[in-house]
């Protein structure tokens, strides 16, 4: 498997989590350990790095690429199983958590699970494959009413012509690929500028399948299970919902005492980052830590 994602903020998000040499670090969301590696390969660093990755596809990758290094453990887990993982194996609290929410552009590009309109695919969008909940299933059979809520989960502006055009197309004919869903999106959403009409669409869809919203918040409150008092977390978003939730989330945690936010405004990606790599763009990071 060819690495073609490119880890955003590595070197910001590792130096938020402020690494200890015999520190123990979870790299919840672990893709092609861009993140991982940057730990390990710190110079002194003898602690322990838990990566985390629900794709087993990419989790196989992983276990063949970094199997050299005895300081890391591979867990082929959802990132909300955070706390059970470290439970089940006996380990103690750990000094930093980092959560990268950003779809793999391996699972885009490569996969063939219908994550883009790029090409045209089955409707599936599974992250992990166990499940047999797919976008086919959603855009098939959900209510308009509902399909709306979706769409308006990532703040699409026209979600009811979008799922109203949906439920008209499905009576006399199933929606089963990419293409299909991308032109009724262009039927009804017209394009300005560079960005697909069908983009929001196709992101409300992979989220709604593989419930990240309601996991997010799951992994977040877990990983106040598992982090010790002085440990942080990290976590870079890439689209309003996401974010909204991560700081919603680190707000209420501050007024309760449980966590000290670092960044009173988001990290973002350089200028450099974001003209070698266009999808860095979006990218918003967020650290606090345990008090």
């Amino acid at each position: 498997m060819k690495n073609i994602h490119t880890t955003v903020l590595k070197k910001e998000a590792v130096e938020a989590l402020e690494i200890k040499p015999n520190g123990i670090y979870i790299d919840a969301t672990f893709g092609f350990g861009g993140h991982t590696g940057e730990i390990l390969n710190k110079k002194d660093f003898t602690g322990h790095v838990i990566g985390i990755e629900v794709d087993k596809e990419i989790y196989k990758n992983a276990k063949s690429k970094f199997g050299a290094y005895k300081n890391l453990s591979l867990y082929n887990r959802n990132f909300f199983d955070v706390a059970d993982i470290l439970l089940s194996n006996d380990i103690g609290k750990v000094d930093g958590i980092v959560f990268d929410l950003g779809t793999n552009l391996y699972q885009i590009k490569e996969s063939g699970r219908g994550f883009s309109f790029l090409k045209n695919e089955p409707l599936d969008m599974r992250l992990d494959l166990d499940k047999d909940f797919t976008a086919e299933k959603v855009v098939n059979s959900y209510t308009r009413e509902r399909l709306e809520e979706v769409l308006k989960n990532v703040d699409e502006r026209f979600a009811r012509v979008i799922a109203k055009k949906i439920t008209e197309v499905r009576r006399k004919k199933r929606i089963e690929t990419t293409d299909d869903l991308a032109a009724i999106v262009r039927s009804v959403k017209a394009q300005h500028g560079k960005t697909n009409p069908a983009t929001l669409t196709f992101m409300a869809l992979r989220i709604e399948v593989n419930e990240e919203f309601k996991n997010l918040e799951k992994a977040l409150e877990n990983s106040l299970k598992v982090l010790k008092s002085g440990g942080r977390l990290v976590v870079i978003s890439f689209h309003s919902g996401e974010d909204r939730i991560v700081k919603n989330f680190l707000r209420e945690k501050n007024k309760q005492g449980i966590l000290k936010i670092i960044n009173k405004k988001v990290i973002m990606p350089g200028r450099s980052e974001q003209i070698e790599n266009r999808l860095s763009r979006s990218a918003k990071m967020r650290v606090a830590e345990v008090i």
